[in-house]
């Protein structure tokens, strides 16, 4: 678990951001170039709003560890949750995804959690780092839990789903070949801001509203 980020003057709103090893900072130099980071201070950019944010992330985290890791967790505005990659790896079976998925987002709305934005599970045909037949059949299955994931957060209206870019630029990736690079990073975090930008959630993190219909 990571400490809670020093944020902006005028703090308004809570940020929790829930992940695997891009929210925990691998692939990049520094934290500060991690999918988390870059998604608070574009958010910031974009809105106006400031953010006091923690990253609850670790890496080679399942779904069902970082249940149990954000389960205390404080209540946010936003909680963000970024994870499947190592279930994919680890072949967890759908209904054992679908239950871990389900219990850490119960648990968030439990705690008084605003909204859920829940990031699809990575195109795993893009990472070099793979050979390309094992890249292509672990895509499938990435293809497989990311349908369950949307149709579950259907089931509340403060939970949302957004695809996860693909990463379609080779600069997107890190030396690795399997984590996003800083530039990756800050692409995947414009893609978010963007999809909040177009349900106008600016307007919702800076009130009591819920996004519109």
């Amino acid at each position: 678990m990571l400490p809670p980020a020093a944020h902006c003057e005028g703090v308004q709103r809570r940020l929790l951001l829930i992940g695997e090893s891009p929210m925990a900072g691998v692939g990049v130099d520094r934290f500060q170039q991690s999918f988390g980071a870059q998604l608070a201070q574009q958010l910031n950019q974009v809105t106006g709003i400031g953010f006091r944010w923690q990253a609850i992330a670790e890496n080679g985290a399942r779904m069902r560890h970082l249940a149990r890791l954000s389960a205390t967790a404080e209540a946010a505005d936003l909680s963000v949750l970024a994870c499947g990659v190592n279930d994919v790896l680890a072949m967890t079976s759908i209904s054992a995804w679908l239950h871990a998925c389900r219990t850490l987002v119960q648990q968030r709305l439990q705690r008084g959690d605003r909204h859920l934005l829940i990031c699809g599970v990575p195109a795993i045909e893009g990472f070099s780092a793979l050979p390309r037949t094992l890249a292509a059949t672990l895509g499938q299955r990435a293809r497989l839990l990311n349908r369950a994931l949307a149709c579950l957060a259907q089931d509340d209206e403060r939970t949302h789903w957004v695809e996860t870019p693909a990463l379609s630029d080779p600069r997107w990736l890190a030396m690795d070949g399997f984590h996003p690079s800083a530039v990756g990073a800050a692409a995947w975090a414009k893609h978010c801001v963007d999809w909040m930008q177009r349900e106008k959630w600016w307007v919702v993190l800076d009130s009591n509203q819920r996004p519109a219909d």
